[in-house]
């Protein structure tokens, strides 16, 4: 939407356009950058059946959590294979703890449902070449989809944490004996090793040329456009964004202010939603407008605003600070049209979210009742 808000393909494609048209006009200048916009969206076109397959198969293994046990299962069962029982037991500490934290909130139930969802996606919309033969051969057997989820979760060993948490307790090589009998894990292995060979194999080729041909691409462009600016790919590095606090028009066309208050809270609660719940203190502090020194000079208590920041992924808890150096809130999200700022940043709609500082010190002090931690703090008026 944000895209397609700002015009992004279309901006994009016209930069192109002017870029081929300068080059074709100034071949002799500019003879080596002739072919690099042709030769990365050769290399684009080529990869799209690859990328777009490598996308579904990576929809089963993060979201259907019995494939992702089973992933882990299989780097135990490799551990075991490589290093021997007493390797095993070297990791079975790591285990315990990684595989009682996934068990405290694992739903089979809630689990399958899912499955039964994503499994006819990957048979009905990634490409029969692409397909792996062992998991349409397994469908083929069982008959229909839900029959063939009913049977690896039935059957499966991973769907009983506490009767496999106890057994990697007591007797680690018998565990490993009995997952590498696991339908469940064959079937996620198998499926994973054809996307290995029919899919992996093609794209990670691809991926290294189209890396090369963006280096050159980009190369291209600076030469063409000598007046124009060009930022670095930042992602994974420490970096300061600079932005002001502001508002923005959103996909609805309304005029959405830079700034949230206490009431928007409350006339979101819901008692006994895990969303929107709220502590009865926090609604009589709220009723008593008992905000302490953090209300704004209107009498309101500030919770978030926006702010033209771009900010990525991983950015979640980078503190806000203001021109003088002051901490005055905590990023950890983007407005909903900003979301694509990654790819098409642009200034009009591309807003992070930041808590107000203000917000934290009050339910540290008022609703928390821990006023020894902001006698600690400096906090400039």
């Amino acid at each position: 939407e944000g895209v397609i808000a700002t015009r992004g393909i279309e901006r994009r494609q016209e930069l192109e356009d002017e870029m081929e048209r300068r080059v074709v006009n100034n071949k002799d200048e500019w003879y080596m950058h002739v072919d690099a916009l042709t030769d990365l969206t050769n290399i684009a076109r080529r990869q799209l059946p690859y990328a777009r397959s490598n996308a579904y198969v990576g929809e089963l293994n993060y979201n259907i959590d019995l494939f992702r046990l089973a992933n882990y299962a299989g780097r135990l069962i490799s551990r075991m294979d490589n290093n021997g029982e007493a390797g095993l037991r070297e990791v079975v500490p790591r285990a315990e703890a990684y595989l009682s934290g996934f068990y405290s909130n694992y739903r089979p139930e809630v689990d399958r449902a899912v499955a039964a969802k994503l499994l006819p996606i990957y048979f009905d919309k990634v490409e029969d070449g692409h397909q792996s033969p062992q998991a349409k051969a397994q469908l083929e057997f069982a008959g229909d989809v839900s029959t063939l989820v009913a049977t690896l979760f039935e059957n499966s060993f991973l769907t009983d944490g506490e009767r496999l948490l106890s057994l990697l307790s007591s007797d680690p090589a018998a565990l490993i004996r009995q997952l590498k009998g696991d339908p469940a894990i064959q079937f996620v292995s198998q499926l994973n090793g054809d996307h290995e060979r029919l899919v992996l194999s093609a794209l990670r080729p691809l991926q290294e040329q189209e890396t090369a041909a963006q280096r050159q691409h980009i190369a291209s462009m600076m030469a063409v456009f000598p007046g124009r600016t060009f930022w670095p790919d930042a992602n994974g590095t420490m970096r300061v964004s600079y932005g002001s606090a502001e508002g923005y028009v959103d996909g609805e066309n309304i005029d959405q202010h830079y700034m949230t208050y206490l009431s928007g809270v409350i006339d979101k609660y819901q008692p006994g939603d895990y969303e929107f719940d709220l502590p009865a203190a926090l609604i009589q502090l709220y009723e008593e407008k008992d905000y302490g020194r953090y209300a704004t000079e209107d009498g309101r208590m500030p919770v978030c605003f926006l702010g033209s920041n771009h900010t990525s992924g991983g950015n979640s808890g980078s503190p806000a600070i203001d021109a003088d150096g002051q901490l005055v809130g905590l990023n950890f999200d983007r407005v909903w049209e900003g979301t694509m700022s990654d790819i098409n940043y642009d200034r009009s709609i591309c807003r992070n979210i930041m808590v107000d500082i203000r917000y934290v010190l009050f339910l540290t002090e008022k609703l928390g009742g821990a006023s020894h931690l902001i006698e600690e703090m400096t906090l400039v008026e």
